[in-house]
């Protein structure tokens, strides 16, 4: 063993004849430690929170999307889903409708996206299915089946006495226009037959109209009354549903700006839907404003050309090869002389999003790469104070022919063996501690973050980068003491000046 290691790791005790590390050294180490740790810890919670988003919005929304030219209808959709499904890379192809609405209940109302979607293919193209909370999405082509659906744990449903309630007033009242009617048939057959007395004709009563909860709607005497339509189904977000107050088997109304003519001109459309279904997929954008309906009521309600479509969504094999299926699709399309349509991936629909993640995640990187450098400063005290302290330690060396290059390499060797000791400690920490935050995690409020619990995503690149960097700064803070220690004199060493 040549004597620069033995001697830089000798120094490494307080006084002469101790082995163990000094007070000092300890410090440093762990100096260095904390310096790995946190950037550790902190780039793999922010990654987490990267990886949930990603993952909630490539969950509601699929990985690549053919749309027409600047914001036109795609004409013949099933043309591209037929092409699009020979893809090899493809496992999931659904055409939608997609426009801004209003949405409104009895107590509120709130700002809308109505979603139209094929109900057989949208489970292949996004995980819609794995967010519904409540209710069912083959409810949406038959909205009637959500007031049938059976009580929960044995309970009745909400506003089921109300119904009960409603049914009887509404066989009191067919009672009583049947004896209306009875009575009626019976004045009318004495009037003819000349017996009886004159007595004038009880008033027909029509039957009760039912409204959407169930009770007797009231009618203004002389109004002119709207053709009534059977509200179609529509699945709402989780925050929707706390907005507006419904309920599943509830009804609101969804207001399309671009809608009838009227006398004056345009005038809103406004229909009543049933709400056949929740879900929940913890983005608070999307779960507030996104009402999924089918293709075909979509089309009825926004004034959709019918066969056309608001674009095609399309899930591939491995989210990291979107481009490459965009690549393919592209390439498909030319071969095809398709004109007017146009292919993104993900990245490209999110990139405004993705990149400010990305920015914010390197803007703190170099913000914890000043706790590597505050650490370093730790290393470069200890060995100043070692140089200080063996002066004349440094002048024998010198005096017995050690070399500058020797001397320095003894001071460089110290350093190192601090910043290795401390990387290493921060490694072995922060690894156990990444592992109970993925194995055992710290609990959120749901309520709040969106996230039941802290997320991890702990990268390798990174933890690499983090612990050279840490070597590379210790080893820059060996440079100065440990020329300092090289340019020494012997003889004013060994003088004590």
């Amino acid at each position: 063993m040549r004597f620069e290691p033995w001697v830089g790791l000798r120094y490494l005790g307080a006084t002469r004849g101790r082995r163990a590390p000094s007070a000092i050294t300890l410090i440093s180490v762990f100096a260095v430690a904390v310096g790995v740790i946190v950037p550790i810890l902190v780039l793999s919670v922010m990654g987490g929170f990267e990886d949930d988003l990603r993952t909630k919005i490539l969950g509601s929304r699929s990985h690549l999307l053919l749309t027409g030219q600047g914001g036109d209808y795609v004409e013949d959709p099933e043309r591209w889903v037929a092409l699009l499904e020979s893809q090899p890379r493809v496992v999931g192809v659904s055409p939608f409708v997609e426009a801004d609405v209003m949405a409104s209940s009895s107590t509120n109302y709130s700002g809308a996206i109505v979603r139209g979607v094929d109900v057989a293919r949208v489970a292949g193209a996004t995980d819609l299915l794995d967010y519904i909370i409540e209710g069912d999405i083959a409810w949406l082509s038959d909205p009637a089946a959500s007031m049938r659906r059976p009580a929960a744990d044995g309970m009745a449903t909400a506003g089921a006495d109300e119904v009960a309630e409603a049914n009887a007033q509404l066989r009191s009242l067919l009672a009583e226009t049947e004896a209306l009617e009875a009575a009626i048939a019976d004045a009318e057959r004495q009037r003819a037959d000349g017996s009886g007395d004159a007595q004038p004709l009880p008033r027909r009563v029509p039957p009760p109209v039912m409204g959407a909860a169930g009770t007797p709607e009231r009618r203004v005497p002389g109004a002119i009354e709207a053709p009534r339509r059977e509200p179609a189904g529509v699945l709402i977000g989780s925050e929707m549903q706390r907005t507006l107050y419904v309920d599943v088997g509830d009804t609101i109304q969804l207001i399309n700006p671009d809608g009838d003519i009227g006398p004056t001109g345009p005038i809103p459309r406004s229909w009543p839907h049933r709400v056949v279904g929740i879900y929940h997929t913890g983005l608070y954008e999307f779960d507030s404003s996104v009402v999924y309906m089918t293709l075909d009521a979509s089309r009825a309600f926004l004034n959709v050309p019918d066969g056309a479509a608001s674009g095609i969504e399309v899930r591939s094999t491995d989210i990291t090869e979107a481009d490459l299926l965009a690549a393919d699709v592209r390439t498909a399309l030319m071969a095809e002389a398709a004109t007017g349509v146009q292919v993104r991936d993900w990245k490209e629909l999110n990139r405004n999003l993705f990149a400010a993640l990305k920015l914010e995640k390197l803007a703190m990187s170099f913000v914890l790469l000043f706790i590597v450098v505050v650490a370093s400063f730790a290393v470069f005290s200890v060995l100043v104070m070692i140089v200080l302290r063996r002066r004349d330690e440094i002048a024998i060396l010198r005096a017995m022919g050690a070399s500058q290059r020797a001397i320095r390499n003894v001071f460089i060797v110290q350093g190192m063996a601090i910043g290795a000791s401390g990387t290493a400690l921060g490694l072995a920490v922060s690894g156990a501690a990444v592992w109970v935050l993925v194995s055992i995690g710290v609990p959120l409020d749901a309520e709040v973050y969106y996230i039941d619990r802290l997320p991890v995503d702990v990268q390798g690149f990174e933890i690499a980068v983090i612990a050279l960097g840490s070597l590379l700064i210790s080893l820059v803070a060996t440079i100065p003491p440990s020329v300092q220690a090289a340019r020494l004199d012997p003889a004013q060493g060994l003088r004590h000046e």
